[in-house]
């Protein structure tokens, strides 16, 4: 570990500088995919009551959730400044069997969403073939949602403004340098405490270990008498392709 830091060290005092503006790769389109590590609380919470109250489900939790992205960039001429519009896609889906009698059946739990993010990134080190950067913004997001236990079932959405912010590497190759692939971390907040739901079928349990306390066509979802949240908070780690024109 500590060679992989001084080899390091020596690449950057003498293949890098400061980043001092470039007059190259003022625009470019690129897409990233990965994981966030997206726990969803009142999810994981209604999949443990189920798990206890019918006697076992085979539903995983919610743990990471996959993720794509694409964006399109405007580094300003001669600066270390770029600004990027970046919408992602997030989606996951756990879902198991379990129960017995009127309680047996698919106990699913499902989100998917979309974030529409503007970041502010910057340059801090770069070579002609190495691009270090940090980048951060403030967006907006809509979460879709449906649950599935047994013969009950709703569909639901929220939507909420959040931020991000996080580090990361353009390794550039060929002869104009505009070919990079990318390899980024971030960390997203963005809570969707009010979710509303949109069709509603059966009923779903109350009582010891109960399920959602309210869930009706047009209103708000519900756990123990207070707002079901859904997020899109977590850390992503992502890799991607950028193109540079």
């Amino acid at each position: 570990m500590k060679w992989s830091l001084l080899l390091l060290s020596i690449l950057l005092w003498t293949d890098f500088g400061f980043a001092a503006g470039s007059t190259r790769d003022n625009w470019s389109i690129g897409f990233l995919g990965g994981i966030t590590t997206n726990k969803q609380d009142d999810m994981n919470t209604l999949i443990t009551r189920a798990n206890t109250r019918v006697g076992g489900i085979s539903t995983p939790q919610f743990t990471n959730s996959w993720e794509v992205a694409m964006f399109l960039q405007k580094r300003f001429s001669q600066s270390i400044v770029a600004i990027q519009l970046r919408p992602s896609y997030l989606f996951n889906t756990v879902s198991g069997n379990g129960g017995s009698g009127a309680n047996a059946g698919t106990y699913s739990y499902k989100i998917s969403g979309y974030t529409i993010m503007p970041l502010l990134r910057v340059h801090i080190l770069e070579s002609s073939s190495i691009k270090l950067f940090i980048q951060g913004g403030v967006g907006w997001g809509k979460l879709d949602s449906e649950i599935q236990e047994a013969s009950a079932s709703v569909k639901f959405s929220g939507s909420n403004y959040g931020f991000q912010g996080g580090v990361g590497v353009d390794w550039c190759f060929g002869t104009s340098g505009r070919h990079c692939l990318i390899t980024e971390g971030n960390v997203r907040y963005l809570y969707i405490e009010r979710n509303i739901a949109s069709s509603v079928g059966g009923t779903f349990s109350s009582g010891a270990n109960g399920s959602l306390s309210q869930a009706a066509n047009g209103r708000e979802v519900e756990i123990d008498s207070k707002d079901f949240g859904t997020t899109f908070s977590g850390i992503q780690a992502f890799v991607g392709y950028r193109f540079a024109f």
